[in-house]
């Protein structure tokens, strides 16, 4: 992508046309990625008691609680596959605040425009996006520091993005993947611009920005998918990472041993994370549906049985209803007073509410969000 190939002004008002295609969008949503990218700026850069909390009421829902399950069997098959008992708490504590935002963000984005996109352009599309949102999530994996965020995003966004823009006429979406394996990669977006009026990466950064991401976040996606120089000449910490995770994806898509660039020795995953990663390549399956298309229906006792296995805790106290399959009884009892008078206070206030509201979720909102991915 050529710094100037997004077109101009014209192109961002053609994206803005485009991500309104996703419609209405429940508060719920931002809501959640706005509390965690506030977790994510933090000194500790963890996530606080109160927001796993708040994040895992939404993960609770069953369409969520699938996706969740998909998406972390992917990152840490040997965690998963071999556990008798897992919770969503559990299963939670495998990301960073970022990382959750970014699943969040993509799930609910791609459950939205597919409920707008014709099946044959959902046809077209599935195998790429199926294909690039596994690669995606294995970026994170093969080297730490990234985290997951930056290779989800990058993974499935474009692909949602493209969604959106061929939603009306699903013929521009296969003349321009018949096209964009002739030309080279550096011209793929200038291809866009001539079919569209605009690029993916345009579209999903408004998208993105739409689910609570905020532009800092969506606008960081977008100069890193156009950035042309070295890794080593950028200077903002957030900008190279993401940068990096972009190259890493493209690398693994591929099957290249190493981006073509030539980077420093610190951006090179370990060999024992790099082993894990070229099993989960080899693993790849096509006709496996992708974490971004599991629901509530590809969860039960015979199929994960290891979600619906109570975890026993050995203690004459217990965890109260409201915070079991959220948090162990030990990560209760090492919380010092503020933090679980925080965490009690925003219970409080749950009970209280009817809407989303200063990082509240009423019960409505759940359930209104958990409708809307089905």
């Amino acid at each position: 992508m050529q710094a100037n190939s997004d077109g101009g002004g014209d192109s961002w008002q053609k994206a803005l046309g485009y991500s309104k295609k996703l419609g209405y969008v429940p508060l719920a949503i931002p809501v959640a990625t706005r509390t965690l990218i506030a977790d994510s700026k933090s000194k500790e850069r963890i996530i606080r008691p109160v927001t796993k909390y708040q994040i895992a009421r939404i993960l609770r829902g069953s369409n969520f609680k699938s996706m969740l399950y998909y998406v972390s069997d992917l990152i840490s098959r040997d965690t998963v596959q071999g556990a008798k008992s897992i919770s969503v708490g559990e299963l939670m504590d495998l990301y960073s605040p970022m990382d959750l935002a970014a699943l969040l963000s993509c799930y609910v984005s791609f459950r939205l425009a597919s409920k707008s996109t014709p099946k044959e352009l959902l046809d077209a599309i599935r195998p790429h996006l199926a294909h690039e949102s596994y690669v995606g999530a294995l970026v994170g994996v093969a080297i730490p520091a990234l985290e997951l965020a930056g290779g989800i995003l990058w993974g499935c966004s474009r692909h949602i993005a493209h969604m959106l823009m061929s939603s009306d006429e699903p013929r521009k979406y296969k003349q321009w993947r018949a096209k964009v394996g002739q030309i080279p990669s550096s011209r793929q977006s200038e291809l866009e611009v001539e079919t569209w009026g605009c690029t993916s990466s345009q579209v999903a950064s408004m998208v993105l920005a739409n689910m609570g991401l905020g532009n800092e976040i969506a606008c960081l996606m977008e100069k890193a998918a156009s950035y042309r120089g070295a890794v080593a000449t950028i200077t903002e910490t957030d900008l190279q990472n993401f940068r990096l995770a972009v190259l890493w994806f493209e690398c693994f898509l591929s099957r290249q041993q190493q981006p073509t660039e030539k980077l420093a020795a610190k951006m090179f995953p370990f060999e024992t994370d790099r082993i894990k990663v070229e099993a989960a390549l080899q693993r790849f399956d096509p006709a496996t549906p992708s974490w971004l298309e599991r629901s509530g229906a590809d969860i039960s006792p015979e199929l994960t049985p290891a979600l619906f296995s109570a975890s026993k805790q050995e203690s004459k106290f217990e965890v109260p209803e409201q915070l079991q399959d959220v948090f162990k009884l030990d990560e209760l009892t090492k919380m010092d007073e503020w933090e679980f008078d925080t965490l009690v206070a925003h219970i409080d206030r749950e009970i209280e509410e009817t809407s989303a509201s200063d990082g509240v979720l009423s019960q409505k909102d759940l359930n209104q969000l958990e409708a809307l991915v089905s």
